[in-house]
């Protein structure tokens, strides 16, 4: 018994498939965009001096490669704990990494000292704390996050 298809049967088959392709791709498409967050905002104390930041320069900066603003003050990185979803979400969308290459970037800086790790805040209300309250700082919220009247700037990349 054979098992060949003739050129009708393979056409019609794949025909088949391509239309369930499609139907799969277009069910599942307009979900994936429409539960996709915003990306998370960059916020930085009032002290920088900033309007806009490049993708290079937030990995720079979130890289720890910057150490100083233009006018010379320190950089302070503040991020969220590896595992909380807005860091996930910033890595991923912001510096187009992903989190644990991130934290490996980092122990390279402290192991070999040429640079010290961001420091990490436990959630979003103390990086708003945080930023807002230290000269130089630089960190990141989810885009709906409520910052309030706090004194921070949300910059665009």
């Amino acid at each position: 018994m054979s098992m060949s298809l003739n050129c009708r049967q393979f056409s019609r088959i794949a025909s088949i498939s391509v239309a369930l392709f499609v139907l799969i791709l277009s069910s599942h498409t307009p979900l994936a965009l429409a539960g996709s967050p915003a990306p998370p905002v960059v916020i930085v104390n009032p002290s920088v001096d900033v309007d806009f930041f490049s993708d290079g320069d937030l990995w720079a900066i979130f890289g720890v490669h910057y150490r100083a603003w233009p006018d010379g003050s320190a950089v302070k990185v503040f991020v969220l704990p590896d595992k909380h979803p807005v860091h996930r979400s910033f890595a991923i969308k912001r510096l187009h990494t992903y989190p644990y290459q991130l934290k490996r970037v980092w122990k390279r800086l402290a192991f070999s000292g040429t640079g010290r790790a961001p420091y990490i805040v436990k959630d979003q209300q103390e990086m708003l704390l945080k930023v807002s309250s230290t000269p130089g700082a630089i960190g990141y919220v989810d885009a709906d996050f409520d910052t309030g009247e706090s004194h921070v700037l949300i910059v665009t990349p």
